[in-house]
């Protein structure tokens, strides 16, 4: 019995060293951001799994954003160096909005920022939804995510709603 607890301590404290050195509580935003192309799956109120609707977007408009049978697509490459948990660069987007702009990203507390320098939306008249998707990218203040999800949280202009960018990475 002896020997057993003159372990137990010495067990414990390395348990517990091994759980303090496992707990980095910063993000990795190199492998969140970088060496990948994100594509939009939809955009909705944080939490949610649907579509958000906005008033001036009609269905079909929805549905021509349908990941498997839809003929529009909104996608983002992130490109940029970190500084150990910050990150900034630029932003490039192709599909149904062109654009290029600036972003930086702090993995210590998941702040996120990104402003546009250019952007033009492929059907302005027609693809309300772009509008909104532009909308959000430009006024995202934090992130969330994974190498395989990617979360960007912002403030609707109109009535101050939680929304929220939900992306997928392209499989290559």
């Amino acid at each position: 019995m002896k020997k057993i607890t003159k372990w137990v301590p010495m067990i414990g404290c390395f348990i517990l060293a091994l759980c303090a050195w496992s707990c980095n509580e910063s993000d990795d935003v190199e492998t969140i951001f970088i060496g990948k192309t994100w594509r939009l799956t939809y955009l909705t109120r944080v939490n949610g799994n649907f579509w958000y609707k906005f008033p001036e977007v009609d269905a079909k408009n929805y549905e021509q954003y349908d990941p498997v049978h839809g003929i529009r697509a909104f996608y983002i490459t992130f490109t940029g160096k970190p500084t150990d948990e910050l990150i900034q660069g630029t932003w490039t987007t192709t599909g149904s909005v062109n654009g290029t702009g600036s972003w930086h990203a702090n993995g210590s507390n998941q702040n996120f920022g990104a402003s546009i320098q250019n952007s033009a939306i492929v059907d302005p008249t027609i693809d309300k939804l772009a509008h909104r998707i532009i909308e959000g990218l430009s006024r995202a203040t934090s992130y969330g995510g994974n190498s395989q999800n990617l979360y960007l949280y912002y403030q609707s202009k109109e009535n101050d709603e939680s929304l929220c960018l939900v992306f997928t990475p392209v499989k290559k």
